[in-house]
């Protein structure tokens, strides 16, 4: 099961997360750096491990490119992708996570790792947290995992077609479902549409003249 890394005091990593941006781009981010910046206790020592989840620091302890576009001014669309990069199983199931209520989220972490309530309740805090310096009204939000295939009643919308073939297995009994999408750039007009269709039914759907 997944490994949330939360902190004791999110204010603390708030903070923290603001000197990142004032301070250099250390050429490693660990405890000894931690400790020029004033954070010396073993609770601050928590928040390297929160920023390394979402991708601010690598395995090596070294500050990564999302660490240096930070620094930037669009340091709160940053952090958003990096928070639906890093809760990315919270993402899925949850595409509005940053605005879901608390019980939802313990729910979510209850579920999907073996800590106690006690660290369950951090972890959502340390979220909620890192979510207050975050902006995700120009990030997309990913589509949630449901086993669906998104419908559209357009050719000329350019998104995500479904074909749904099935596919017996003479003398065994059995049958396949085969779900695709297609993605296709937009402005593509319906003749292009039909070329795709009429490769898959030639070669995916049993019965057709060119498979016989």
């Amino acid at each position: 099961m997944a490994q949330f890394p939360y902190t004791l005091v999110t204010g603390r990593l708030k903070e923290l997360l603001s000197k990142v941006r004032g301070v250099g781009v250390p050429t490693k981010a660990d405890a000894k750096w931690l400790t020029t910046l004033g954070y010396s206790s073993t609770n601050d020592r928590a928040s390297l491990s929160v920023l390394k989840f979402i991708g601010f620091i690598d395995r090596t302890d070294i500050p990564t490119q999302l660490w240096k576009d930070y620094r930037g001014a669009n340091s709160k669309a940053v952090m958003a992708n990096a928070l639906m990069s890093g809760y990315k199983e919270l993402y899925e199931t949850y595409p509005d996570a940053h605005q879901r209520r608390i019980d939802e989220l313990e729910s979510f972490f209850k579920s999907h790792s073996k800590a106690g309530a006690q660290a369950i309740t951090k972890t959502v805090t340390t979220f909620k947290a890192l979510c207050e310096l975050a902006d995700f009204s120009s990030v997309p939000s990913p589509t949630p995992v449901s086993g669906k295939i998104q419908e559209v009643s357009s050719p000329s919308a350019g998104l995500l077609t479904p074909l749904q073939p099935r596919v017996e297995v003479p003398g065994h009994g059995l049958t396949i479902n085969i779900n695709i999408q297609l993605t296709l750039p937009e402005g593509a007009d319906e003749a292009v549409y039909e070329k795709f269709f009429a490769a898959m039914k030639k070669h995916l759907l049993p019965g057709d003249g060119h498979n016989a």
